[in-house]
This record gives structure tokens, sequence and C-alpha cells, in this order.
């Protein structure tokens, strides 16, 4: 309810982390814990570099190509020997926003691998 009948005080004002100046919520645990997911996500991304794919883009065309990697932010995808309708390119960068599914192999992980991983992080 708006206090004092003054609709802007009931807007929360809470900032978040990126905007606050206190910086509590950057403790450094979360650090940890982010720098972790980040090293596993990019570790499991580059081990797709060579893997075939397949995509399907927004104009319902599929590609086939050969994932070669994605930019820092994930906004593009750097493909190798792109397959599509019209033609052939040796490489290619495509936008993941013109890209509805993108189809990589399975990844098989051994279970001492987990485990391995695992330990190192307790």
């Amino acid at each position: 309810l708006p206090v004092n009948n003054d609709p802007v005080s009931s807007i929360e004002t809470e900032k978040t982390c990126q905007e606050s100046t206190d910086f509590s919520c950057f403790s450094e645990e979360k650090q940890e814990a982010r720098a972790f997911l980040r090293e596993r996500f990019l570790r499991c991304i580059s081990g797709f570099v060579g893997s075939p794919c397949e995509l399907t883009t927004v104009e319902n065309s599929q590609l086939k190509a050969e994932y070669n990697g994605m930019d820092i932010d994930g906004q593009d995808i750097f493909l190798k020997n792109l397959n599509t309708p019209m033609c052939n390119l040796k490489y290619a960068l495509v936008r993941t926003t013109d890209v509805i599914n993108m189809h990589l192999p399975c990844v098989k992980i051994k279970v001492n691998e987990v485990k391995a991983v695992n330990e190192e992080i307790n």
C-alpha cells in the first residue's frame, strides 16, 4: 500500500548486487561458487569443439556444421563447414537469436571423472 497516498513509496527501491555499493552480497563463498560454475560451463562448451551439430533456424532451415565454439557472451556460435540449403561455408558465425534449436551429440562422462571433480571441490 502507498504510504501517505504516495505511489512512489510503494515501489521497491532495493538494489541488486550489481547496482549496490554494499559489497556484502559479493561474499567470498559466492565468488568461489560463481567461479566454479563458470569454469565448469566453459570446460563443457569447449569439450564440444569439433563435434558435429545440427541447427534449426527461425526461418525453419535445417543446418549441419561442426561446432567450433561460442563468443564470451553466448550471443554468437562459431561453426565450421556449415551446410545450408543454399550453399556451404567453410566458416560461419551464427547469432543465437537466429537459432531455435541446436543439437550436439551426447557426451558420455565417466563416473570416476565426476567423483574426482567433486572431490576437488570439497
